[in-house]
């Protein structure tokens, strides 16, 4: 082999040595030093068709008072095609998304489609759905929007407020952040408290809906819609109490003064409040029991600040200037649970009260609106009274506080429970009964010495239920429960019934200067002992000191139906109502299927001479047993809370229904009560 073939493999061995030297290891890498004069090749060019990948941001926002710092994301990817209620959360599913020094962040990171029109859909909530929280939501199989669902939890320091954001529906490739505008789903609760000088260390509710689910689709809170469960929450919710300095208590002052501590609000799922929901306050050691006053329900996002004024030992007298019949307690029995009509009678005996008879639990609704800061709720309250319709004797009498009526419960049963006491001994008790006209007794509510409040303070659903009519010469018409539908200061009573027999509603006609009762009055007349004397048991007595059964000249009432004035509108249509008096029992009766056909009897009453501030209305009434005028079938008579009625030859089984009976308002169908029913 030849020298010069030598070094030619030589070189080109050195040549191979130097191209396998990695940058760095060897000196600076031509491609970067300049002074190496070689000259880098360009770049190629991207192809004009290949997409840029961009990162899915997010830039939210809480509309206040509102806040948060995580939130669960979810994201339909839908190709060209629009998001459908039959898409799934393929992109994300309850994705992370948490505030960190200021930088909403995820983990891992999701990009745009590659192609222009791919389409991407987003929803989302806070707070992120963690365990402990309440909150649960559907998983990537479920189509369509995210559903959340929420249970309350016990744990004051774990209630939260709810957001949700509008849909950010159909998106395409952007450098922009997804804009997420999140709104409270939920009602926030805070208290203010009056008093004097008690010791307030714990403020809760219960009895409320804290069970909810609500998909996250809403585009506003107008279309925010919870779908809750029937149950009521038996656990106090308790918000965090703004305390004095170093104690663990807030001090209630004759100021109406704020004890929500900060960030210590309840959020409540929206829901109407029913009877069942009560705020329970622990004055001194002892929970005491108050409505949900003039708070009928509760909208999302809107914020609430109750005021309770605590009541003290004190009991509520209806009269100014003057003595009661008896005297209410201030606030429900047994915490405002609702009890069974033993555990009732042992609370109120415990505390030093009784249980009301009937009579005075009519009495209560007559002049309860009188009673300032009465804390009644919309609901059934016992009575001492045990029913005589029941022959079992295992029924009790009860008083419906909205809308006004009596009705019986069995026993075991469960509803509200206020108590009573009697009216210290001594002067004259209101209302009683003045004999001295001999044309018919005059029931005095108030005269010029004083009586009942007249005031009226308690809104029903936006309106002010006055305690007492004004004076009439001829009843108005006017509808079973509406503020007509009261009592005069003064009511004259007619010695007898209108007519010998009884009439058909347009034979209803009282004699020159006396007018037609409405329900209210006509019950106003039981309680004062206007039936005979047989239909008041032992434990119902008259409430008046002379009852009317024992005035002279005076012709009690039969036990038979009589006609009122007070009108009332069902499925039947505008019929006239009636008062149906039976044994311990009279009934409110409205439209149940009667026709003005139907033989009832009358009773009158007149105006009487104007004392020194009023003159006085006057009733005229009319009875019979309910036979149609054609010769239809008798009617067993029985109380029922609302009107079913069994022909004899029907064989129908003893039983117990429970329901809910409605009232309309002006935004929505509230439920009120629970009711017992019993068919015979």
């Amino acid at each position: 082999m030849t020298t010069q073939l030598l070094l030619k493999r030589f070189f080109l061995l050195a040549a191979l040595f130097s191209l396998a030297l990695t940058p760095g290891c060897g000196g600076d890498d031509p491609a970067e030093d300049p002074g190496s004069g070689s000259v880098p090749e360009p770049e190629p060019d991207p192809k004009p068709d290949e997409p840029e990948e961009y990162a899915v941001k997010f830039a939210p926002s809480f509309v206040a008072p509102a806040s948060g710092s995580q939130i669960g994301i979810f994201g339909y990817e839908t190709g060209d095609t629009p998001w459908s209620v039959d898409a799934v959360p393929n992109f994300m599913c309850n994705q992370l998304l948490e505030n960190v020094d200021g930088e909403w962040t995820y983990d891992p990171v999701k990009y745009w489609p590659e192609s222009s029109t791919g389409k991407l859909s987003f929803f989302a909530c806070s707070p992120y759905a963690a365990a402990g929280s309440g909150l649960s939501l559907s998983d990537s199989s479920r189509p369509g929007a995210p559903v959340l669902e929420y249970e309350m939890p016990s744990a004051t320091e774990c209630h939260n407020d709810i957001c949700i954001a509008a849909p950010q529906l159909n998106l395409t490739r952007s450098e922009e952040p997804v804009a997420l505008e999140l709104r409270s789903v939920m009602s926030k609760i805070g208290f203010r408290i009056k008093g004097q000088g008690e010791k307030i260390s714990g403020i809760a509710v219960r009895g409320i809906q804290w069970q909810g689910s609500i998909a996250l689709d809403a585009e506003n809170q107008g279309s925010m819609t919870w779908s809750t469960t029937s149950d009521f929450s038996t656990t106090e919710y308790e918000l965090k109490l703004k305390c004095d300095a170093g104690q663990e208590y807030a001090t209630a002052s004759e100021t109406m003064t704020d004890v929500t501590a900060e960030g210590g609000h309840l959020y409540l799922i929206p829901q109407n409040i029913t009877y069942n929901a009560r705020i329970v306050v622990t004055v001194d050691g002892t929970k005491l029991g108050f409505p949900f006053e003039d708070l009928f329900q509760l909208l999302p996002g809107q914020e609430y600040t109750i005021d309770l004024v605590i009541p003290g030992s004190k009991p509520l007298d209806y009269t100014d200037n003057a003595m009661p019949a008896f005297l209410l307690a201030p606030v429900d029995a047994a915490e405002a649970a609702n009890v069974s009509w033993a555990d009732a009678k042992s609370a109120c005996e415990a505390s030093g009260y009784r249980l009301p008879t009937y009579n005075e639990g009519l009495m209560i609704l007559f002049y309860m609106n009188g009673m300032e800061k009465n804390n009644l709720r919309f609901a059934s309250y016992w009575t001492s009274t045990t029913s005589l319709e029941d022959p079992t004797g295992q029924s009790a009498m009860g008083y419906n506080i909205m809308p006004w009526m009596g009705l019986y419960m069995p026993k075991v049963g469960i509803t509200a429970a206020r108590c009573v006491k009697d009216a210290p001994g001594g002067g004259k008790k209101y209302p009683y009964v003045d004999t001295s006209r001999p044309e018919g007794p005059v029931i005095v509510s108030r005269d010029a010495d004083g009586g009942v409040i007249p005031s009226a303070y308690n809104s029903a659903f936006g309106a002010e239920l006055q305690v007492f009519h004004d004076n009439w010469t001829t009843t108005p018409d006017h509808d079973w429960g509406t503020d007509a539908d009261r009592i005069p200061r003064k009511l004259q009573v007619a010695n007898a019934d209108a007519a010998a027999g009884k009439v058909v509603w347009s034979g209803f006609v009282c004699p020159q200067g006396w007018r037609r009762p409405t329900m209210m009055e006509m019950t106003l007349i039981y309680t004062m002992g206007g039936a005979v004397e047989s239909s008041y048991g032992a434990d119902n007595a008259p409430v008046a000191e002379t009852p009317l059964y024992g005035v002279s000249g005076f012709t009690p009432l039969n036990a038979d139906y009589y006609w009122v004035a007070s009108m009332a509108s069902s499925r039947g249509g505008r019929e006239p109502g009636y008062v149906v008096l039976r044994r311990n029992s009279p009934q409110w009766r409205r439209n149940d299927h009667r026709t003005r056909r139907q033989l009832y009897k009358v009773r009158a009453g007149r105006r009487i001479a104007p004392s020194c501030f009023t003159y006085d209305a006057t009733v005229c009434s009319v009875a019979g047993i309910p036979k149609d005028a054609g010769g239809g079938a008798d009617l067993r008579l029985e109380p029922r809370r609302i009107g079913f009625f069994v022909r004899k030859r029907v064989k129908v089984l003893k039983i117990y229904l429970q329901f809910r009976f409605f009232v309309l308002s002006l935004h929505s169908i509230i439920p009120i009560d629970n009711k017992w029913l019993i068919l015979i």
